[in-house]
């Protein structure tokens, strides 16, 4: 398991995408948050049953009588969304339809099934790591699981599917983006383990990446934020294998990964686009000198033409539903919507539909869409910045909030500097600049919404737009810890007292604050205690790395202060999905019966 130069260890990847998929079916319940999911599953209902994409045929986000709620009114009634998530989640729409009031059962049974997995490949490739002590915890951990699916089939009632108002969309969205969350897991376990070559620290960085991100939360949606942070990720795995197997031929993955990235995201693709390029560029000057055929040469020039290939369903989704392979759903929608503001745009629901297609062609472009993004206020562009940091206006929480790796890598980076200087450039020095690229691209793709981004109660509960950036950000953190002077870690210890520490402080923080709500309780004080708590820790965090320039090194303090810090956000995504539950609609209660009924009996009592 934790061979040092073993980075394609295929039984540990399988451990660790049940270990998430497990985890996340456990906690979230298949319904809405939000009235932007509508789009995505009357998407995929009307291409479950062979209709159009174009227009919203009314299961989601309509009023009885199939008049239209003011949501889609104010779109043109058009579903202006990717095709991505829908067509990602169509064979779970058709498992779960097919099974019918079983489909929880086999939910239930897949849930079950996922720590005997665990404890079985570990008992078959690990068996030295499957003692706690004395304590065989695999075998532990069947008995538990087997008591987890009866407890659960006591209390069990079927979800129906068939019916003409079952939301079986909602489970089937929500369940793909469990799947995407698991993969996400893995892909950063890969990317950790072929950065730092030694498995320990490769899982606690997997384990900080998930918790110093809100993918938990959107793991427990309808919304593509899942699906655009599992392909930018592979796009920095892609990238970071140019760089470290020193060969250019890995960018033609970067470049394929981009292209599938503008089919979701069009306008971060755009940017990314041009970051590859200069990065691969970078690459290939410095192997030129190795080029000794023409053939080589035509293929270093031919590989960035790979984001064509990519793009291929990008262009397929427009044509689709624009007809215009070059103009993006969402620009078509808000170009016949106006703006997704509902409080403004009244009555276009009344212009036809082919009118509106063809007028969209006429004013609108891919580069129009693309460049309005490029449009941000400058004259509060550095406070709106501040804002999007650490504390949003709008009450939401801030990227350094949420994303602690990315607030301490970069004061860690700071200090180092300041305090304990490197005489020699860093061994992580391409990695490094390639997180800072990213980090900057990101942001230089949502410039335009930054001041929205601050104000709207509409986007959150975090900087949604910018989740993609948690991943450089975090990976930024992990490269400067690894390296740094300042922290002084041993690698399995690090490791055991952040998994444990997380597995006790989490449930306390949790029913803390559920019994003591602070700031006044709700989401806002929720954020507040998050916010407060992880500037506090991350702070007294560098202070004790000062210290420990001049005095010995204390590693198990800094472990527990790390565990401590990622607690925070990991508690407020799971506060989020279970107290927050309550609010949500179109869809069914949790998967499992148990958590059901716990929150019916406990949770619900005290809100």
């Amino acid at each position: 398991m934790f061979k040092k130069k073993d980075i394609n260890s295929i039984p540990l990847y399988c451990i660790v995408f049940c270990a998430a998929l497990f985890f996340i079916i456990t906690i979230s319940p298949p319904a809405f948050h939000y009235n932007d999911e509508w789009i995505t599953a009357n998407q995929l209902h009307q291409l479950g049953i062979g209709h159009q994409v174009i227009t919203n045929e009314g299961k989601y986000g309509s009023f009885v009588g199939n008049q239209i709620t003011e949501y889609f009114s104010t779109r043109a009634n058009t579903l202006g969304y990717s095709l991505f998530l829908p067509i990602s989640s169509l064979i779970a729409y058709h498992v779960f339809f097919t099974l019918d009031q079983g489909f929880r059962l086999a939910i239930l049974f897949i849930w079950a099934l996922l720590p005997i997995i665990i404890a079985l490949l570990t008992l078959i490739y690990y068996p030295e790591h499957s003692r706690i002590g004395k304590i065989p915890w695999p075998y532990l951990l069947i008995i538990l699981s087997c008591f987890g699916f009866l407890w659960n089939m006591a209390l069990f009632t079927p979800f129906i599917a068939t019916g003409p108002y079952d939301p079986v969309e909602a489970a089937a969205i929500i369940f793909t983006d469990h799947i995407f969350f698991a993969l996400l897991a893995v892909t950063l376990l890969f990317i950790c383990r072929l950065l730092f070559e030694n498995s320990y620290y490769s899982l606690f960085g997997t384990i900080a990446l998930l918790c110093s991100s809100s993918y938990v939360y959107w793991a427990s949606s309808a919304k593509d934020h899942m699906s655009v942070s599992v392909i930018f990720a592979l796009i920095l795995a892609s990238l970071f294998l140019m760089i470290r197997k020193n060969d250019h031929r890995y960018g033609i993955f970067s470049f394929m990964g981009c292209g599938v990235l503008a089919w979701i995201r069009p306008e971060l693709a755009f940017v990314f686009a041009f970051a590859l390029i200069g990065i691969y560029i970078y690459k290939v000057i410095q192997k030129a000198h190795t080029f000794i055929s023409t053939t080589q040469i035509i293929c270093a020039i031919l590989i960035p033409l790979s984001i064509f290939i990519g793009s291929i369903p990008f262009f397929i989704n427009n044509s689709m539903v624009t007809g215009d392979p070059l103009l993006p759903p969402y620009a078509f929608m808000v170009e016949r919507g106006g703006s997704t503001d509902q409080s403004s745009l009244n009555g276009l629901s009344e212009i036809p539909i082919e009118d509106k297609q063809s007028n969209t062609q006429k004013q609108y472009s891919l580069i129009t869409f693309i460049f309005k993004y490029f449009k941000p206020k400058w004259d509060t562009i550095l406070q709106d910045i501040g804002k999007i940091l650490f504390a949003p206006t709008s009450g939401m929480i801030g990227v350094f909030a949420i994303c602690p790796l990315f607030f301490i890598g970069i004061a860690l980076l700071v200090l180092r500097t300041v305090i304990h200087p490197l005489k020699s450039k860093s061994c992580y020095y391409h990695e490094i600049i390639i997180c800072l690229i990213a980090i900057i691209t990101v942001f230089i793709a949502y410039f335009s919404d930054f001041h929205g981004m601050i104000i709207s109660e509409g986007i959150g509960p975090d900087m949604r737009y910018l989740s993609p950036v948690y991943i450089p950000g975090g990976l930024l953190g992990l490269l400067i810890l690894r390296e740094s002077p300042l922290f002084q870690f041993q690698n399995k210890l690090l490791l055991k007292q952040t998994v444990y520490t997380l597995l006790i402080l989490t449930p306390v923080i949790f029913l803390g604050l559920l019994f003591f709500p602070p700031f006044g309780g709700g989401f806002s004080g929720f954020t507040q205690f998050t916010t407060l708590g992880v500037v506090s820790l991350s702070a007294l965090f560098l202070l004790l790395q000062i210290i420990q320039c001049y005095h010995k090194p204390l590693p198990r303090i800094n472990h527990l202060t790390m565990a401590l810090i990622l607690a925070l956000p990991l508690t407020w995504n799971i506060i989020l999905v279970i107290m927050f539950s309550v609010t949500r609609s179109n869809g069914y209660p949790f998967w499992l019966p148990v958590l059901e009924h716990l929150y019916n009996v406990f949770i619900i009592p005290v809100g």
